[in-house]
């Protein structure tokens, strides 16, 4: 299965969001530390794009940044997302996404390719 264009690109400082019909795909900017501020931009953004619908996130992990794994407690920011899908290029970033799935308590897989990735969050979504 070949990646299907997206519906919309939304590009700031924080991230480059691909936006589908069922879920997204965001590619955070290099250097970006994803902490309170970055989320609660996100969940806005998750309720303007997807009102009353759950949707599954798939997280790009093309550039070094880091994300403060208490965010995941904030179950009112993730209430949309019914599943993560992290997409590691290297052992240190499959590491630090184990890690992040300690703290996920619903849907949370890792893979290497994002087709993979994409057709896995058709699936739980």
């Amino acid at each position: 299965m070949h990646r299907p264009p997206p519906l919309k690109i939304i590009s700031n400082e924080i991230a480059e969001i691909e936006v589908y019909n069922s879920f997204i795909i965001s590619t955070i900017n290099e250097g970006v530390s994803f902490d309170y501020e970055e989320l609660a931009w996100f969940s806005d953004l998750l309720k303007e794009l997807y009102p009353n619908q759950k949707i599954g996130y798939i997280a790009n992990r093309i550039h070094k940044y880091s994300v403060n794994p208490l965010i995941y407690f904030e179950k009112l920011h993730y209430e949309q997302v019914s599943a993560i899908a992290v997409i590691c290029n290297n052992q240190e970033q499959v590491n630090m996404a184990l890690y992040e799935k300690t703290f996920y308590k619903k849907e949370f897989e890792i893979f290497t390719e994002i087709e993979t990735a994409i057709n896995w969050i058709n699936e739980v979504v």
